[in-house]
C-alpha cells in the first residue's frame, strides 16, 4: 500500500508540471562553523556553476516533466557564524502556473564534537501549493585526522560537482535517501603527493590511543613494518584562562547592576594548556598549548 501511495504522488506530481517551464526561485549555499579553505565557493566558478545548473536542469526535467528550469542570476551564499539554521522558505509571491522551486544546500559542523553534515532541501510550489518538499543530510567524513586538526581543503570541484548532484537526486526522489557516510579524500592520493616530492620515502604508521583531538591524555606508537621506531605517552597538566577586561564586559555588567538584566557579550579569552610527552628512552618533552577563543559571556 505504501508504494502504491508513492507511486500516486509521483504520478501526480509528473502530470501537475507537465509540459511547463520551472523558475528556481532560490539557491543558497550556506556553511556554518566551518571555513572556506575546507570548503571553497566552488559557485564562484562560472564552468561548474553552469555545470551544475545543467545537472539539476536534467533531474528537474525527468522528475517533473518541465522543458525547462530558468535560474537565479547569483547563488545566494553565507558563512553562519553563531547558532542560526539556514532558512528554508520560498518567497510569498507567486508568479503564476509555473512551477517554482528553492534549493537549499547547507554544510556544517555538529552542535558538539567534529562531525561535518552536508544537508539539502528541496521545496517545489505551483499555483501557491507546495507538491514537493523534501530534506536529506549525509555526515561527510575526511579519511584521516588532518582534515579536522588543519584548514585542508576536503574536496576539489568535481567532488563538490559530484555530491551536490547526488544530495538533488535524493531530494527529488530520484535516488532512495540514506544515512550512509561520504568519506572525502583518501591515503591513496596523499600518498602519491608524498612520494612525488620525497621519491625515496618509506612507509610507517601512527597509531593513536586515547584523547588527543582534545590535548587529553593518550599514547602512541609510529611503526615501521616489523619495527617500533617510537612508543610515547602524553600526560596533559594544569589548564587556564583570563580575559581582559574590555568595553562590552563593562557595560554589560554595569546595565545588570542598573537593571537587573542580564546582557550577553563576547570577550576574547586566552587559553592556555600544558601537557608532559614521555618516550620510551626516557625522554621527556614539556608541551604548552596557548590560544584565543571568542565566548558568550
Amino acid at each position: 500500500m505504501k508504494h502504491l501511495i508513492l507511486i500516486l504522488a509521483a504520478f501526480s506530481l509528473f502530470h501537475l508540471c507537465n509540459g511547463q517551464n520551472a523558475k528556481v526561485l532560490v539557491l543558497k549555499h550556506e556553511l556554518r562553523w566551518t571555513d572556506e579553505a575546507r570548503f571553497p565557493n566552488y559557485f564562484l566558478y562560472p564552468d561548474l556553476r553552469d555545470s551544475i545548473f545543467s545537472d539539476i536542469r536534467m533531474e528537474l526535467s525527468k522528475t517533473i516533466n518541465v522543458q525547462d528550469v530558468l535560474f537565479p542570476e547569483r547563488v545566494e551564499y553565507k558563512i553562519i557564524n553563531g547558532f542560526g539554521n539556514q532558512k528554508v522558505e520560498l518567497p510569498e509571491k507567486v508568479s503564476g502556473a509555473e512551477p517554482e522551486i528553492g534549493i537549499f544546500s547547507f554544510i556544517t559542523r555538529a552542535t558538539s564534537g567534529f562531525a561535518m553534515y552536508w544537508k539539502m532541501n528541496i521545496i517545489i510550489r505551483q499555483n501557491g501549493k507546495t507538491i514537493l518538499t523534501k530534506a536529506v543530510s549525509h555526515e561527510l567524513e575526511y579519511f584521516d585526522a588532518s582534515g579536522y586538526l588543519t584548514s585542508r581543503r576536503w574536496l576539489s570541484p568535481d567532488e563538490f560537482r559530484q555530491i551536490f548532484g547526488r544530495l538533488v537526486k535524493e531530494a527529488l526522489g530520484v535516488l532512495p535517501a540514506s544515512d550512509e557516510k561520504i568519506t572525502l579524500g583518501s591515503p591513496e592520493e596523499k600518498e602519491e603527493l608524498i612520494r612525488s616530492l620525497f621519491p625515496h620515502s618509506k612507509r610507517v604508521l601512527l597509531k593513536i590511543n586515547g584523547a588527543w583531538r582534545d590535548a587529553g591524555n593518550f599514547s602512541a606508537l609510529l611503526e615501521a613494518p616489523g619495527d617500533t621506531l617510537v612508543r610515547l605517552n602524553y600526560h596533559e597538566g594544569w589548564e587556564s584562562e583570563s580575559a581582559r577586561p574590555g568595553r562590552s564586559a563593562i557595560f554589560s555588567t554595569l546595565f545588570t547592576e542598573i537593571t537587573g538584566i542580564d546582557m550577553m557579550y563576547e570577550q576574547k579569552v586566552i587559553r592556555e594548556k600544558k601537557g608532559t610527552v614521555k618516550f620510551s628512552d626516557g625522554q621527556k618533552t614539556i608541551i604548552r598549548l596557548k590560544w584565543i577563543e571568542m565566548q558568550e559571556r
